[in-house]
């Protein structure tokens, strides 16, 4: 049950993480102003059928993809990533779009980013992409495991180390984010559970981002842990386990036993979105175990090749 609970938690933490380390970000006093203009903007388009007539002309004019401007949403962070970055991609048209009399008539309060503002555009797009990619590779469905964590956050660590080159938004957007990850995953428990899945995982068994001494500590508890297991297994088999015995498919259980773990609830809260599709006004009679194979049908149908 212990365990169990310290499972959940370093799950809730990286939940937590990911949205309230960059939502810090994200109040940064010149971020913010500058999502306040954005949002303005692309909010101006959605609502102004010949404003977003006359931007698709200017794409096309300017070669730009037929692409619509992207509004954030409050509950989704990384939604104001995605507006800042298809602003960006957009910038061209949207500026000669709102330069345009047709576009301009009746609206007197209109506006365009300067060019202090599409710079800082930029270098928050820049400062917030690792955090973005974080996010994307911890809601993929295939293998979102727990083992995936801690190399994670030890990247995040170091892409978010200033350098002489940083403005002044990007060093405060890298000091916001640093500053809330290096508050989390403190309890020896939970760094010991994140390192223990890493270094059973093919891919991060290395342990890079610890050094030797965490290393050497690691790999004894691992050891440890699958000599301990196969004892218990040879005792219940077998009888009394036979001394200095070594461990064989034990090591295999470990695996098991830590990998099985998800890294986020975001393939579980699919699974009810996709229930809530099942489930509509005009099939509302379905009965549960239809429920249950369409669900299963719905997220297994597409199996991947060996």
């Amino acid at each position: 049950a212990h365990v169990a609970e310290l499972l959940s938690r370093v799950v809730e933490e990286w939940q937590l993480s990911d949205k309230d380390v960059v939502l810090r970000a994200l109040k940064v006093a010149t971020l913010s102003k500058l999502l306040g203009r954005v949002r303005r903007i692309t909010t101006f388009f959605h609502r102004s059928t010949t404003a977003n007539h006359y931007l698709k002309e200017k794409q096309k004019c300017l070669g730009l993809k037929n692409h619509k401007l992207i509004t954030d949403v409050a509950t989704r962070w990384n939604s104001a990533y995605d507006m800042v970055e298809r602003f960006l991609e957009q910038q061209p048209a949207i500026c000669a779009t709102l330069l345009s009399p047709e576009v301009r008539k009746g609206q007197s309060d209109l506006c365009t980013l300067n060019e202090t503002d599409v710079s800082n555009a930029e270098d928050a797009v820049s400062a917030l992409k690792p955090m973005k990619d974080a996010t994307t590779l911890m809601s993929e469905e295939s293998n979102p495991t727990v083992s995936l964590i801690a190399p994670i956050i030890a990247q995040l660590l170091q892409n978010m180390t200033g350098t002489i080159g940083d403005s002044p938004m990007i060093h405060a957007i890298k000091n916001a984010i640093t500053t809330d990850l290096l508050k989390r995953y403190n309890g020896e428990a939970e760094k010991k559970i994140l390192h223990t899945a890493s270094a059973l995982d093919p891919r991060f068994k290395g342990l890079p981002f610890l050094t030797v001494e965490e290393r050497l500590e690691i790999y004894r508890g691992v050891t440890e842990e699958a000599a301990s297991l196969e004892n218990e297994r040879t005792e219940v088999i077998d009888g009394p386990p036979a001394p200095k015995r070594k461990a064989s498919s034990s090591s295999l259980l470990v695996s098991k036993r830590y990998l099985c773990i998800p890294g986020t609830s975001v393939s579980a809260e699919r699974v009810f979105s996709t229930a809530g599709d099942v489930v509509t006004a005009k099939r509302s009679t379905l009965k549960p175990e239809h429920v249950d194979q369409l669900v299963f049908l719905q997220k297994n149908l597409h199996i991947p090749k060996c």
